[in-house]
């Protein structure tokens, strides 16, 4: 049901989009989809004098609003306008290339006069290049790590702008490592278990790599040469293993079956046969196997540099054997449909503790990268 309400919902939004008309773009400032719209209609249609008008309507209000923005950062005087001005300049001459693919007469009569921007395109971004590299090497030099951050997206433009720039390429790592916050992971046994060595290797080797992000590394071991500015651990604080348990039901199931035939004569003197009826029972034992193995644990989220618990998240992992079977003595055509799937189950082994653990720390495993996924802010904070 809910699969099929998104579907409707879908084809509404769907609907709506391909009924907003090039007039209504307009009137919501969306010039650039209305121009595209226009100029695909024109091209089948070229002659069609609404579209012409709104064209010519959209063009103009889309090249005002970029010649307007450029005028009023070129009047703020500061160097920091550069990457600005360039996109301006590109959407203007963009914008006048898709126009450009019009027919002639259309071309005439919205009054197209081309513009030449080379001049302009390339004088913005050289200077937007060098203040943003001048601005991205202060950065690093003088500033923290959020400056550094600043500094790898102010490097990022610049290769937007020149495809080999001066030592853009050496910065941006310079910048990546100097940004990142990088998080140690350790585990830790304070339960009153003794754990064997692989099942903490196992819990140590928990693939954090799908957490990363371009600021943030997870490291599941200390590397020489990398400052820790966070620690995840993960404390085991109890491991419980239930012994083998097996109950038993008994119950007694009875029902009528059809055994053959009578023949009896009716009043007729005419012979027929009627079904003849048994009832049967039979005794039945079910039997409920039941293994356990359960691990409670929390996580710290670590500052190093203040050396506080940010946050302590309680985690959990269970592993469940559960099996249910039945033995019959007696006619088992007496039984239920239920019963019959119980005597078609096996009678299994009970599983190894160490196995029951495992699979429980598998669990545990994926329980903490999903803590650690929702959580991870607070190491920002």
């Amino acid at each position: 049901m809910q699969k099929k309400r998104i579907t409707i919902f879908s084809l509404i939004a769907l609907f709506a989009f391909a009924c907003t008309s090039p007039k209504q773009l307009v009137k919501k400032g969306e010039y650039d989809k209305a121009i595209h719209m226009l100029v695909e209609k024109l091209k089948r249609t070229p002659d069609h004098q609404k579209s012409i008008s709104t064209l010519q309507d959209a063009y103009l209000k889309a090249n005002t609003e970029n010649t307007v923005r450029i005028k009023q950062l070129r009047e703020t005087g500061q160097p920091d306008i550069w990457y600005d001005v360039f996109r301006n300049y590109v959407a203007l001459d963009k914008r006048q290339k898709v126009i450009q693919t019009l027919p002639q007469e259309v071309l005439k009569a919205i009054h197209f006069e081309k513009q030449n921007y080379d001049s302009y395109i390339e004088n913005a971004r050289k200077k937007a290049a060098v203040y943003l590299y001048a601005h991205a090497k202060k950065l690093l030099n003088e500033g923290d790590k959020e400056d550094a951050r600043t500094a790898y997206h102010e490097l990022k433009k610049i290769t937007t702008l020149f495809t080999n720039y001066k030592k853009v390429d050496v910065l941006l790592r310079k910048a990546l490592v100097k940004g990142t916050d990088n998080i140690e992971y350790e585990v830790r046994n304070l339960s009153a278990s003794v754990l064997p060595h692989y099942f903490i290797t196992l819990l140590q080797n928990i693939d954090l790599s799908s957490l990363d992000e371009q600021f943030v590394q997870f490291h599941n071991y200390p590397e020489r040469g990398v400052d820790y500015d966070y620690k995840i651990r993960l404390t085991i604080s109890s491991v419980k293993i239930t012994p083998d348990k097996r109950s038993t039901d008994q119950f007694t199931e009875s029902r009528k079956i059809q055994v053959g035939w009578i023949e009896e004569k009716d009043s007729t003197g005419k012979t027929r046969k009627i079904p003849e009826y048994k009832e049967v029972s039979c005794d039945i034992t079910v039997v409920q196997q039941y293994k356990a193995a359960k691990i409670r644990a929390y996580l710290d989220f670590i500052s190093n540099s203040s050396r506080k618990v940010l946050i302590k998240v309680p985690v959990e992992a269970e592993s469940i054997f559960s099996n249910k079977f039945a033995t019959a003595s007696g006619n088992t055509k007496a039984c239920s449909m239920e019963v019959h799937t119980l005597l078609n189950n096996p009678r299994l082994v009970y599983p190894a503790d160490d196995d029951l653990i495992m699979d429980a720390i598998k669990k545990l495993n994926n329980t903490v990268k999903q803590v650690i996924w929702t959580d991870e802010d607070y190491l920002k904070n």
